[in-house]
């Protein structure tokens, strides 16, 4: 027996199945390239965000993830809000097609001098087309900011169906 990989040129060798798919899968991530200052009771886009996704599988553009091809995928998404306020709640919320899949609401730290942090994970089943963005809200009555770098990450594995 042989087995037919094939390439975008970009990406890594996958094995070639029949029904396009059958279990081709990967892993990826990225990272908050800035910091993302949150106003007071407006929800935010997490951006901009570099999320170094294979074409293959999907676009990530203006902090939504647009599915290339029909996939389950599993997103790990962490969240850090800067310490030095403590009032209100922080929140981090995942939507698929424009409609709320998961919710993580937290305290935020009272000393502080910590900062605040969320940690998400969501699998979800995407048909080519479809789009996942995670987006930040809070209501401490001030504007607050979302750390860059290695404090907020987002990191998947995708597999092809």
């Amino acid at each position: 027996t042989s087995t037919i990989f094939f390439s975008t040129g970009s990406g890594p060798w996958l094995p070639v199945s029949s029904g396009g798919g059958g279990g081709n899968s990967d892993i990826f991530g990225g990272q908050l390239t800035g910091v993302l200052a949150v106003p007071n009771t407006t929800e935010t886009s997490v951006t901009p965000y570099t999320l170094l996704a294979p074409a293959l599988y999907g676009v990530f553009a203006g902090g939504v993830y647009t599915a290339s091809l029909d996939q389950k995928i599993t997103f790990a998404i962490t969240i850090s809000w800067a310490p030095g306020f403590a009032g209100g709640s922080r929140y981090l919320r995942i939507y698929s097609n424009g409609v709320l899949v998961a919710q993580d609401i937290t305290d935020p730290d009272t000393s502080g001098v910590n900062p605040t942090t969320h940690q998400s994970n969501i699998s979800l089943t995407l048909n080519s087309g479809d789009n996942v963005e995670a987006r930040v809200y809070q209501d401490s009555g001030a504007g607050l900011t979302i750390l860059s770098g290695v404090s907020t990450t987002m990191s998947s594995s995708v597999v092809l169906l």
